[in-house]
């Protein structure tokens, strides 16, 4: 007996397979899919956020510049600080000295030995507050009737709580010499048109001294008279010369005796 197609289960299933099916969903390469399309993320229809660039620009070249305005940026290995500026002092009617204490005009110095240096501050001077960073030493020869104002040559530079240096005197040609003192490089003579604040420390030069390269010998008059030549022969009586003998002796025998008792 021939069977009829709607009753058969097949048809049935056909039938129903297309009407439950939607028509027309797209998937992602463009067919039609069952399904809504879902991000990379995860999240139903949700971009992704921009990818993040590393600091700095990218130009046409492929090279990536750094970004100038990052706060870790160093400093050029070329790059130099600024000079402290040299400090300006306000002229006064009051300024201090140096007191060169040693050497005097007495003083002899020996090439190769030492020299003592040495100064105090007047009573104007503010020691407190200046010198603010050192002292300066400077010598110079003095055979001429004034030293120069460029003509003096640096010793040393010291602290500034310094009174006292001992100089190795260099090798020298004999003469006369002085020392200059001179606080914080500060020198009105050295420097035209410098000048000094109130209870500022006024460079200060030692009274002429002597610079030999030997130990000078003790020299005396001669007082013989001119047309003596220096020398002249000792006459002695022989009653004089007796007298001194005999004493001599005399006295020989008692240190003599002395140590025998």
């Amino acid at each position: 007996m021939k069977r009829s197609l709607n009753s058969t289960p097949l048809f049935a299933l056909v039938v129903a397979f297309l009407l439950l099916s939607p028509v027309g969903s797209q998937t992602p390469s463009g067919g039609t899919g069952s399904g809504p399309v879902q991000s990379p993320s995860g999240t139903n229809g949700s971009a992704l956020p921009p990818a993040s660039s590393p600091t700095g620009t990218l130009p046409s070249n492929g090279t990536l510049t750094p970004n100038t305005n990052s706060t870790n940026s160093t400093i050029p290995n070329n790059t130099t600080a600024s000079p402290t500026p040299e400090p300006i002092f306000a002229c006064g009617n009051a300024p201090g000295q140096f007191v060169v204490d040693k050497p005097v005009a007495s003083s002899i110095a020996i090439v190769s030995q030492q020299l003592n240096i040495s100064w105090h501050y007047s009573g104007l001077t503010n020691t407190s507050a200046y010198p603010r960073n050192k002292v300066s030493i400077y010598y110079q020869n003095a055979d001429g009737a004034n030293p120069l104002p460029t003509g003096w040559k640096l010793v040393t530079e010291l602290n500034r709580t310094a009174t006292m240096f001992l100089w190795n005197v260099p090798q020298l040609q004999d003469g006369n010499y002085m020392v200059r003192l001179v606080a914080d490089d500060l020198d009105a003579q050295q420097q035209q048109g410098k000048c000094y604040p109130d209870s500022f420390p006024v460079a200060s030069s030692s009274a002429r001294f002597r610079i030999n390269n030997n130990i000078p010998l003790a020299t005396y008059t001669d007082g013989f008279g001119a047309s003596s030549g220096g020398l002249k022969p000792l006459q002695v009586s022989f009653e004089a010369a007796t007298t001194v003998a005999v004493t001599g002796l005399a006295g020989l025998l008692a240190a003599f005796a002395g140590l025998l008792l």
